[in-house]
């Protein structure tokens, strides 16, 4: 794995190591802010056994949006021409529609929106990159699920904590990293990847002057900087759960004849 960042010209950082080269059936990735996320994603896929291996193979980038899951797809296109243009059969890049790049080893990278589930419930991929899933329904590990389950595919979730745009999160994902922290199994485990990670934005580490600042502002907090930053999975600040989403369906009547009181005692 080292050497195949290098030949890309990427620098390694030590903590994409267990990561990348973790054997669970799902792995959970909670990132902090600018933490290279999409990068170790994209090196993720690249890296697994049947990727540039002889015979077809399939690989799934799920994004909320097709827009979103465009990203890793990019680096991995950019990539493979780095390694050697020729392995590029087809390629479809369509803006606000599927990608689909096929190399001729018969290995079919494409994206999908959980905004259509019936185009993710079908076929069987080897692996699946479930990128900014905490903006992703519940729904979408159940649907991969199935999905996986034919050829034993490995999940790769990864998403923040809290996010610049303050777009809302569901609770699933901070409770599966979780899970995923505090009783690692075979089948799941959580690994937190900070901001510092990424030594080309933040050179100087986790004591680079543009922590420093934030920590040295006015109303700072603990909590929210290891969350936006340190990518610990402890809650978020504008997260919704399944409890909420679509309450009237939750309302039921009372029984004939009963009636609502209230005494105070």
């Amino acid at each position: 794995m080292k050497l195949m960042a290098r030949a890309l010209g990427l620098v390694w950082y030590p903590e994409w190591e267990p990561i990348l080269g973790c054997e669970a059936r799902e792995i959970v990735v909670t990132g902090g802010i600018q933490a290279s996320k999409s990068t170790l994603t994209a090196l993720w896929l690249l890296t697994r056994p049947k990727f540039l291996a002889k015979g077809p193979a399939l690989f799934w980038v799920i994004g909320g949006t097709y827009a979103l899951a465009t990203k890793e797809v990019k680096y991995l296109l950019e990539w493979v021409q780095k390694l050697d243009s020729r392995l590029i059969a087809k390629a479809s890049t369509p803006a606000d529609e599927p990608w689909f790049i096929e190399l001729r080893n018969e290995t079919v990278i494409e994206t999908r929106s959980s905004q259509h589930p019936e185009r993710i419930a079908s076929d069987a991929p080897d692996a699946i990159a479930i990128v900014e899933a905490g903006q992703q329904q519940p729904r979408i590990r159940e649907v991969t699920e199935q999905r996986a389950a034919t050829n034993r595919a490995q999940r790769l979730y990864s998403g923040t904590m809290e996010n610049q745009d303050v777009k809302q999160e569901y609770s699933w994902f901070i409770e599966l990293a979780q899970e995923g922290k505090e009783r690692p199994t075979e089948f799941l485990q959580s690994f937190s990847l900070p901001s510092w990670t990424n030594r080309a934005k933040y050179p100087g580490g986790e004591n680079d002057q543009a922590f420093i600042d934030i920590k040295n502002a006015p109303g700072f907090n603990e909590y929210t900087f290891m969350r936006a930053y340190g990518g610990i999975a402890g809650g978020a600040q504008f997260a919704i759960y399944p409890q909420v989403q679509n309450t009237t369906a939750l309302l039921q009547p009372m029984p004939q004849g009963l009636k609502f009181s209230m005494s105070v005692g």
